[in-house]
């Protein structure tokens, strides 16, 4: 896919077409009136390049120095005017690999096929889907892929991070840039080695390390931890019995749960919280290191706790 998108073959700046367009530009109209319009006229010059089947945007080139953008077409129907919304992104190809529309086809193997100046992209039809997207993807998830949502660029450069519904639960893997998948549910070790070979930016930020520590959390946990701020929060069952009611006030006593709690220790992040998981009361510990390796220590309060079904 690299090899037949391409790179730029010029700077931007020198670069007619696209040096004019923003990197990001929309049309808004409403009932026929233009509210807002960043769009120049050198986008009609962009020329169709890529299609991804079952999309709504399109990715048109620059037929100067090959730069893809993408380009969506909105429209809502409302009773005394219609709304119309125009948008051009330009997107690096790195951007273009880890797009929530090309994410899915590049886990399932898709084709990317040439019809005529033009690529489509499309699911596979050679009926060996899932075949070159890891072994470990391929025993979990044989089937058909439906992946819900791709998380991009905001921690990994060269690695976005898929969720994939398997109906009773659901997974989370990794995709680097040249089609490696990596398993993430119940991995936080894989995720370490991510991070030893794609370092994250920034984690001397206490704040962008709290959601670092959140976000690796939440893509490696073998089970939801439900994060709980106060004690009162937790849903009990309807009707209890005395044992229960009597285990519930001693957990009342000895938990002293609170908010979540970030702490600078050196070099490192302390980031607190406490929550619910296989009906257990959790108090953890992530530990952010400036490199990106993340600890999780579990310190389990209380367990088979009577607690009202979702």
């Amino acid at each position: 896919m690299r090899d037949a998108l391409g790179e730029p073959t010029r700077p931007l700046d020198t670069c007619a077409i696209c040096r004019a367009i923003p990197a990001s530009c929309r049309r808004f109209v409403k009932g026929g009136d233009v509210e807002t319009d960043t769009i120049p006229p050198e986008v009609e010059q962009l020329v169709p390049f890529l299609q991804i089947a079952g999309a709504r945007a399109t990715f048109p080139r620059c037929p100067g120095c090959g730069r893809i953008y993408r380009y969506d077409y909105e429209y809502e129907f409302i009773y005394g005017g219609s709304e119309d919304t125009y948008h051009y992104d330009r997107l690096e190809l790195r951007q273009l690999l880890h797009h929530e529309d090309i994410v899915p086809l590049r886990l399932e193997d898709g084709e990317l096929v040439r019809s005529g100046t033009t690529w489509v992209m499309r699911a596979n039809t050679r009926g060996d889907a899932g075949a070159l997207v890891g072994p470990q993807l391929a025993a979990i998830a044989p089937g058909p892929l439906r992946t819900r949502w791709v998380e991009r660029w905001e921690f990994f450069a060269r690695h976005c991070v898929a969720e994939i519904d398997l109906g009773a639960r659901t997974l989370h893997v990794a995709l680097d840039d040249d089609g490696h998948v990596t398993v993430l549910t119940d991995h936080l070790d894989h995720l370490v080695q991510i991070a030893a070979a794609d370092p994250p930016a920034g984690l001397d930020d206490l704040e962008r390390a709290r959601r670092y520590a959140q976000y690796a959390d939440r893509v490696t946990e073998p089970s939801e931890l439900r994060r709980i701020e106060w004690f009162g929060a937790i849903r009990w069952r309807a009707t209890l019995t005395d044992d229960e009611r009597h285990y519930i006030e001693e957990l009342r006593q000895l938990s002293r749960i609170d908010r979540e709690v970030v702490e600078q220790l050196a070099d490192r992040v302390l980031v607190k919280t406490w929550g619910i998981a296989d009906r257990a009361l959790v108090h953890r510990v992530l530990t952010v290191f400036p490199t990106g390796e993340v600890r999780r220590e579990d310190a389990v309060i209380g367990h088979d706790l009577p607690i009202a079904e979702r």
